[in-house]
């Protein structure tokens, strides 16, 4: 009887530590629920350009009226992990067909213990989601953002960063970079973006996050625009491939606002490259 107790014990405490790891997801089964209620109160627009992760996300109170030129969507849920997101795949992305979804995940992941390659290969595996389950979305990936409360997982976090910049660019997402601008010569975060606990942004962390992701927002929108001229507009395997009804020039710049130069392609309504350069904008004239 008391072997049973204990083993009892042992597997109730074990539930408690998995829980607090961000092994359960079901902790977040109200925050969810919360989510699909409100939606069906107050539909969201469609198409939207969905935030998801964990607190950082949650937290940005203002995060809609930030970027007024878009429709915006929240639905951070503070604690969660890219297992978590994973989890919640079917409830909070795919319902919302969103133009583009912006995912910060893998701040609680190091915290929690998880390795460099753990992350990466959830957030491949999220990739893998979004082309089988959301062909017609883009998506992309926010650096891990650089804390004082964590900085002892910098290195861990510019790995991570490096890795999902390299996902990003093969599979055709985008990469928002907040890491860079939150730190300073020395690489350590400034501790005047965060609040009391060191780990959380206060007002002026967020509005740094918003001036710096305006432009890439407004890259993605234009690089977005250019490409619903095409036929087709695919990347598998770090090759891109256009096509086009005949007729029109097809140009390129490495900036959406240009300069642009027309581009010589091999037969007429088709191109192909290999996807290595960060940025590279395509339209047809």
């Amino acid at each position: 009887m008391q072997r049973l107790a204990l083993i009892l014990l042992m597997t109730r405490l074990f539930l408690s530590l998995s829980s607090l790891m961000g092994q359960d997801p079901a902790r977040f089964e109200s925050d969810i629920k919360a989510f699909e209620q409100s939606d069906r109160t107050n539909p969201p627009h469609a198409h939207s350009v969905l935030f998801v992760g964990s607190s950082s996300i949650r937290q940005w109170s203002n995060l809609t009226s930030s970027f007024p030129d878009y429709p915006v969507l929240n639905r951070g849920f503070g604690g969660s992990t890219m297992p978590d997101l994973l989890y919640y795949f079917d409830r909070l992305v795919v319902p919302y067909e969103p133009s583009l979804v912006v995912v910060y995940e893998g701040d609680n992941d190091l915290a929690g213990g998880r390795t460099v390659e753990e992350v990466s290969a959830d957030y491949a595996t999220f990739i893998q989601r979004m082309k089988s389950q959301l062909p017609g979305s883009d998506f992309a990936f926010m650096s891990v953002k650089p804390s004082p409360a964590r900085s002892h997982l910098l290195e861990e976090m510019k790995q991570v960063n490096q890795r999902l910049s390299e996902l990003a660019t093969v599979h055709g997402g985008y990469y928002f970079d907040i890491y860079t601008p939150m730190v300073d010569e020395a690489g350590q975060p400034y501790p005047q973006l965060f609040l009391s606990d060191r780990l959380h942004m206060n007002a002026g962390g967020y509005r740094l996050w918003r001036i710096t992701l305006t432009p890439m927002l407004d890259e993605w929108a234009q690089d977005h625009a250019a490409r619903q001229q095409f036929s087709n507009y695919r990347i598998e395997n770090g090759m891109l491939s256009l096509e086009w009804k005949p007729g029109r020039t097809l140009e390129t710049s490495d900036n959406p606002a240009g300069p642009w130069a027309p581009l010589k392609t091999e037969e007429p309504g088709y191109h192909q490259e290999k996807t290595t350069r960060p940025k590279r904008f395509f339209r047809l004239r």
